[in-house]
């Protein structure tokens, strides 16, 4: 477990939690579908580090903050946010929790130890230890390079996946997400 101070609105925090061998995904995403889990649950595969969420949970606050939507859903928003499309049924589809996913990231908004309680005692899976490392152990190159429609052309001509070639991926990624919306 992590949680991070959302700098700009300093009242407010985002928790990320990671599971793997989750064995009752599909109870959860019928839980999530009927908001019955007070918060956000994502395909893990595409998310390199933590900065990925920080950037879509800055922006969902901001929109919760700012806009004053009646019906705004900041479990659903951070969702689309981490998506480069503007298709909210697309992002579900990729970022989502889908009915088979083993290994996936969980974020609360301003949650109390209570709350996070009670959504590691629906999921029956193993906690992973992100205390200390911000890098996604089940980050997919190659579901990221897909979703993010980024070609080999992007990226250091060398194939090595090294620090530089990562370093670039992730870059692309944030570009991808923060134009979101411009094009």
């Amino acid at each position: 477990m992590k949680q991070y101070p959302i700098i700009i609105y300093p009242d407010n925090n985002i928790t990320i939690l990671l599971f793997k061998n989750v064995e009752n995904s599909k109870e959860i995403k019928e839980l999530i579908t009927n908001n019955q889990m007070e918060c956000a649950i994502a395909n893990c595969k595409p998310i390199y580090d933590h900065q990925q969420i920080l950037i879509a949970a800055t922006r969902s606050i901001g929109c919760l903050l700012e806009a004053k939507k009646p019906n705004y859903n900041i479990n659903k928003d951070i969702i689309n946010r981490l998506s480069p499309s503007g298709n909210y049924t697309e992002a579900f589809n990729n970022f989502g929790l889908n009915s088979d996913d083993k290994e996936f990231f969980v974020f609360l908004f301003n949650a109390s130890e209570d709350k996070i309680k009670k959504i590691r005692e629906v999921i029956k899976g193993e906690e992973v230890d992100i205390s200390n490392n911000t890098i996604n152990p089940f980050f997919d190159v190659e579901s990221a390079k897909k979703l993010y429609k980024i070609t080999e052309s992007d990226l250091p001509t060398n194939l090595e996946q090294n620090d530089e070639f990562f370093e670039k991926l992730k870059r692309l990624i944030i570009n991808n997400m923060a134009i979101k919306g411009l094009l």
